[in-house]
């Protein structure tokens, strides 16, 4: 009996939506008014009377219920946005890649990663391998350990992150801007790094490879930081 209680509660709950109840609340008022006007005109009622004093109380009225209803529909929706922009984050810490995957592909429909959602945002050690940042919004971001091997970084904002160990062989950073990004040990081997911003030597001599990185056309590394796994 109980259980059955509890499915009919929720299953009213799912169709009581915030405008079903606008236009129940709208449903009570008119009879409401109308009951009311004949209450106060018991024996001088009629009609046009009715209609004209009805409306004119009427529209107040529903103007008042029109403006309660669409905030709490935005705030709403707000909440809704919320609960799943942190539920999409939470998928990027899982095991499973293709969800970590979709995770970012929702992010990125939804304008999210350029909007700064994954802004200081801790994700050490994530699998984020042939990922798509693109244009992401990573400032300060922690990423230590993080895979992003063949991940898609162009034209993303990696400036104060920290990238100690992350594994970016491969990966796409053109126009990225790398400025004071921590790239203490990193693996940068293979990477394309054409008109990234912000990079300096000093952050290159810290990295662990940088063999076969390319920062142009026919311009690839050439040794100079003689790096532990240039040899």
């Amino acid at each position: 009996m109980f259980s059955r209680l509890a499915r009919m509660v929720g299953s009213l709950g799912e169709w009581l939506t915030i405008g079903r109840v606008g236009v129940f609340l709208l449903l009570l008022a008119v009879p409401g008014g109308i009951l009311n006007y004949l209450l106060n005109h018991p024996r001088g009622a009629n009609w046009l009377g009715m209609v004209e004093e009805f409306y004119a109380n009427l529209s107040w009225e529903l103007t008042g219920i029109a403006v309660t209803i669409l905030l709490i529909d935005r705030l709403y929706q707000r909440a809704e946005m919320k609960r799943e922009q942190n539920q999409l984050l939470h998928q990027l810490h899982s095991h499973d890649h293709n969800i970590v995957l979709q995770a970012l592909d929702l992010l990125r429909v939804n304008g999210w990663l350029e909007e700064g959602i994954l802004i200081n945002i801790n994700l050490a050690d994530a699998n984020l391998r042939r990922a798509n940042l693109r244009h992401a919004d990573l400032r300060h971001a922690v990423l230590r350990g993080v895979d992003l091997r063949d991940a898609d970084l162009r034209d993303a904002d990696l400036s104060g992150a920290d990238l100690q160990r992350a594994d970016l062989r491969g990966a796409y950073l053109n126009g990225a801007n790398l400025s004071q990004t921590n790239l203490a040990h990193a693996r940068l081997a293979d990477a394309t790094l054409m008109a990234v911003r912000g990079l300096t030597d000093s952050q290159l001599r810290q990295v662990d490879s940088l063999v076969g990185a390319e920062w142009g056309e026919n311009q690839r590394y050439d040794g100079r930081f003689d790096l532990p796994d240039d040899e």
